[in-house]
């Protein structure tokens, strides 16, 4: 049951004041009053995030470690408004993911994922925005969604032009291929928008 007051989070306790010690303490007006939580923008992501002229919005969370297998840092990220900034260590760089492209990234495991650590922004094409990963990159557009192109196959796509190139853009993420081409591998094919399919071994352990 709620007893009226603030409740107060420490790091060592947590403690609880009523509205009149708490309106002394402050100097307030009146025992009703709001408290709003703000969190500051991480230092190691402070100028990346003023030259981005503050495009992601405030930020909707402390900062947090990025780690990977057996614990190695990875860089630091933090949530925002508009999605989410990633100081990438290995790179020195910050970079900022959003929209389409950060939801399909994290639905397929994140920095854990086949993709590994974000290494650029979302970056705008003609009618498609795209960023690139450690293993791969991602492409989203309104008609076609967002879709991973991972491996040797993304080294090959992107050599190739990438987005720009003969293949288009991503129809599907890689899947199964028909028994009929699979013989005794597990061959993995992608669609793109004019080009021909294009097949892939070994299963990709999020595909």
């Amino acid at each position: 049951a709620t007893r009226g007051g603030v409740r107060i989070r420490g790091s060592r306790r947590v403690a609880r004041a009523d509205g009149w010690a708490i309106r002394d303490a402050l100097d307030l007006r009146d025992t009703w009053f709001r408290v709003r939580v703000t969190f500051g923008v991480a230092t190691v992501l402070q100028d990346a995030y003023e030259r981005l002229d503050a495009a992601p919005g405030q930020p909707r969370g402390r900062p947090y470690p990025v780690s990977g297998n057996g614990g190695r840092a990875l860089g630091r990220a933090q949530r925002f408004e508009r999605g989410r900034m990633t100081l990438v260590s290995h790179l020195d760089r910050s970079v900022w993911q959003r929209g389409p492209v950060l939801q399909h990234y994290d639905a397929l495991g994140g920095e854990d994922s086949i993709l590994g650590m974000p290494e650029t922004s979302v970056r705008s094409g003609p009618g498609f925005e795209s960023a690139a990963y450690g293993n791969g990159v991602i492409v989203w557009s309104p008609g076609t969604g967002a879709h991973a192109v991972v491996g040797a196959l993304a080294r090959r796509y992107l050599s190739s032009g990438g987005s720009r190139g003969p293949l288009g853009l991503p129809v599907t993420d890689a899947r199964p291929a028909p028994e009929a081409l699979r013989g005794s591998s597990a061959v993995r094919v992608q669609l793109f928008e004019t080009g021909a399919p294009r097949f892939a071994a070994p299963r990709s352990r999020f595909m």
